[in-house]
């Protein structure tokens, strides 16, 4: 399958196609629900994520989302490296043959329940699974109505902006996580209180961006990598504690002083 044509609602693909290609709907600019049938083997990469804006010139090449609210997945289809979810999904069904994924509490996860990537905006608080160890890239991300969130021990890696833009109030990660990837809380103005585990040894860039943390904040001694993590904040009430080594950033190395002054925090202090 090429392209679609048509005011469709609503798609079925034919039960003929095995393989489609990324822009295949790139012009379903009223699609609100997507039935895959079991002949199709893979979803490529990007086909949820936007099309080009054919009704107006000006802006021909303009991105934006598929405006698909339910996806119905009937066979064993993949649905590409990167799993991208429009925002506007409210919910995914996923069939019991399917060895790639599945779906638990309206929650997408991987078959083997150790990565989670896709959560609706519905959900005001939730306990993720033990035995999850990866939340993928945006999987909570715009969940507005978010506000609790509990982590298993089991969790290592924490997805760029997973939980950008959610209600979030505090955050406590679990002793084994390893890894809070770029932007990952992005823009959660509620978010008042983290609490950083021991095992920690990565914190990406602006993994805090425009957070009003309030309290002491310790960065572990054991975290190997970090830059600009509170990035565009500035006036956050926190106290942070924080390791006596230097961090790299563009091929530069700056002390963590440094890194602080810059993000104009000079409220810090060093173990």
């Amino acid at each position: 399958m090429y392209y679609v044509l048509g005011d469709y609602t609503e798609f079925t693909i034919p039960e003929t196609v095995e393989n489609i290609d990324s822009d295949a709907f790139c012009g379903l600019v009223n699609l609100k629900k997507l039935v895959v049938t079991k002949s199709v083997k893979e979803l490529p990469n990007g086909i949820f994520t936007y099309y080009y804006n054919y009704y107006d010139p000006e802006n021909y090449y303009f991105p934006e989302e598929l405006p698909v609210e339910e996806i119905v997945i009937e066979g064993n289809t993949y649905m590409g490296n990167d799993i991208y979810v429009p925002d506007s999904c409210k919910k995914i069904t996923i069939s019991e043959e399917n060895e790639y994924y599945t779906v638990v509490d309206e929650v997408l996860f991987s078959k083997d329940m150790k990565t989670l990537y896709w959560c609706p905006d519905t959900k005001t608080q939730y306990v993720v699974p033990g035995g999850v160890v990866h939340i993928a890239d945006r999987a909570f991300w715009g969940n507005e109505k978010l506000k609790n969130i509990t982590f298993p021990d089991s969790l290592v890696n924490i997805g760029s902006s997973a939980f950008g833009w959610t209600s979030l109030e505090q955050v406590i990660f679990p002793e084994n996580l390893r890894d809070i990837e770029a932007y990952a809380f992005y823009n959660c103005k509620t978010l008042s209180k983290v609490e950083f585990n021991e095992n920690l040894e990565v914190i990406g860039f602006g993994a805090f961006y425009n957070c009003p943390l309030t309290g002491v904040v310790t960065i572990p001694d054991s975290v190997e990598y970090v830059t600009m993590i509170f990035l565009g904040d500035p006036d956050s009430d926190a106290e942070f504690i924080i390791p006596e080594y230097s961090f790299s950033y563009r091929g530069n190395t700056y002390t963590a002083e440094e890194i602080m002054e810059y993000e104009g925090f000079g409220r810090y202090g060093c173990d």
